[in-house]
C-alpha cells in the first residue's frame, strides 16, 4: 500500500462540515477539475466515481467525480459508504490515545502487561508504529483462506493471540508494515476497557462526533459498489479478528468530520513527537499509526492510505495550516496522486 506514498516525490464540533456554495466553492472545483482531468488525466474506465473531501480551515469542501452506477450519470455523494481498509488504523490510534489522556494505557506497555495470557515484551507503541516485529502475514495464514476473494473471513483474535508466543520481544529496529498489530492494539484496548472494540469506537468517537456513516457494518442503501482490477463489482470482505484494522466503512462527510476533530485538539503535535525513521526513505517518517513525510522547506504532511478488494482510501493532511484532503475510490487504482496535488494546491498556489 506504500507504493503509492513513496511514488509521490516531495464532531461534534462547534463547527459542523457544511456543504459550502458560491464563489469559494467554484474556485476550489475549477482548481480541482483542472489536476483531476488534465495534470492527473484520471482514466474513469479503472476508477469509475471517487469523492474528495477538502478542509479548509473550519469549511469543509466535497468534490465528487465519475459515476457510482454504470448505467447512470450518479455522482457519488459526501454520505455515501466506501471500505476505508488501513484507514481503520487511525480510529484505532485515536483511541489509544484518549485510554492514554485517562491513563489506562502508557506507550510503554506491553502486550504481557494488559493482556496477561503471554509473557510478550512488545510494547503498544510498537504496535503503533509498525516496529513489533510481527510479519505482515503469520505462518499458516493460508490454511485459514477458503475464499480467495475473501481471505481474511477466518482470522480470528485466538489466531492472533496465538502469535505471541513466537514473537515474546522486539528491540524496536525494524518497520515491517502489518494489519496484525493493530489487531493486536484492539485487543488490549478491550482488556483494559472490559468493553468490545466496537463498543467503544461508538462511546468514543462515533456518537460525540456524530458519525452516522461510519462503523463494521455496511448501509446497503448507502454502500458504493466497489470494483476489482478485471471490472467486476466485489464483495465486500468479511475480516473477523482484524476488522478492527481494516474493517472500517466510513464515508467522505464523516472522515472530514473525524480528520477536523483531530486538528482541533492538536493531535499532530504529539504524533509529530512520536514520528521514527522507517529506514524507507530519508523523509518518510513512522508515528502512531500515521506516515510522516518531512518536507526540507516546509510542515510535515500526516498521510495514510487504505485498500481493500474493491476500494482505495487516502488522507493527507498539514495540522500547521488545517488543511487536508481525503480521497474515496471505488476500484483497486489508487487516487492519492490527486489527494497530494490538491493538498499541495491548497497550501502552495490556492490563496487563502
Amino acid at each position: 500500500m506504500f507504493r503509492l506514498i513513496f511514488l509521490i516525490a516531495i464532531l461534534k464540533l462547534a463547527v459542523l462540515p457544511v456543504t459550502l456554495t458560491g464563489q469559494n466553492y467554484n474556485a476550489l472545483k475549477t482548481e480541482v477539475d483542472k489536476l483531476v482531468y488534465l495534470d492527473a488525466a484520471v482514466d474513469f474506465e479503472r476508477s469509475p466515481a471517487f469523492i474528495i473531501g477538502v478542509i479548509w480551515g473550519d469549511s469543509i469542501f466535497y468534490l465528487p467525480y465519475g459515476s457510482t452506477d454504470p448505467d447512470t450519470s450518479l455522482l457519488p455523494t459526501s454520505q455515501q459508504q466506501f471500505e476505508i481498509g488501513e484507514l481503520s488504523h487511525l480510529f484505532a490510534t485515536e483511541l489509544f490515545m484518549l485510554q492514554l489522556e485517562n491513563d489506562q494505557l502508557q506507550p510503554e506497555s506491553t502486550l504481557g502487561e494488559v493482556l496477561d495470557s503471554t509473557e510478550s515484551t512488545v510494547q503498544l507503541q510498537q504496535l503503533l508504529r509498525h516496529k513489533s516485529g510481527f510479519p505482515r502475514y503469520f505462518e499458516g495464514f493460508g490454511e485459514r483462506e477458503t475464499d480467495p476473494n475473501d481471505p481474511f473471513a477466518h482470522v480470528s483474535s485466538d489466531d492472533l493471540l496465538n502469535l505471541l508466543p513466537n514473537y515474546l520481544s522486539s528491540q524496536e529496529e525494524t518497520y515491517q508494515f502489518s494489519n496484525l498489530n493493530f489487531g493486536l492494539l484492539a485487543l488490549a484496548l478491550e482488556r483494559v476497557s472490559q468493553s468490545s472494540y466496537a463498543q467503544l469506537l461508538n462511546n468514543y468517537i462515533i456518537e460525540p462526533l456524530n458519525l452516522k456513516h461510519t462503523g463494521f457494518n455496511q448501509v446497503d442503501s448507502l454502500m458504493v459498489t466497489g470494483f476489482d482490477k478485471a471490472k467486476r463489482p466485489a464483495a465486500p470482505w468479511e475480516w473477523s479478528g482484524l476488522s478492527p484494522a481494516v474493517g472500517l466503512k466510513s464515508s467522505v462527510e464523516d472522515l472530514c468530520t473525524f480528520f477536523q476533530y483531530l486538528m482541533k485538539q492538536d493531535r499532530f503535535s504529539i504524533l509529530a513527537e512520536q514520528a521514527t525513521e522507517t529506514g524507507i526513505r530519508k523523509n518518510t517518517r513512522i508515528s502512531w499509526g500515521w506516515h510522516v513525510l518531512q518536507q526540507k522547506r516546509y510542515y510535515p504532511i500526516f498521510l495514510q492510505t487504505g485498500v481493500t478488494s474493491g476500494y482505495r482510501a487516502y488522507v493527507a493532511l498539514v495540522p500547521q495550516t488545517q488543511t487536508a484532503v481525503v480521497v474515496l475510490s471505488n476500484s483497486t487504482y489508487g487516487l492519492g496522486g490527486i489527494g497530494f496535488m490538491t493538498l499541495r494546491m491548497l497550501n502552495n498556489y490556492w490563496k487563502r
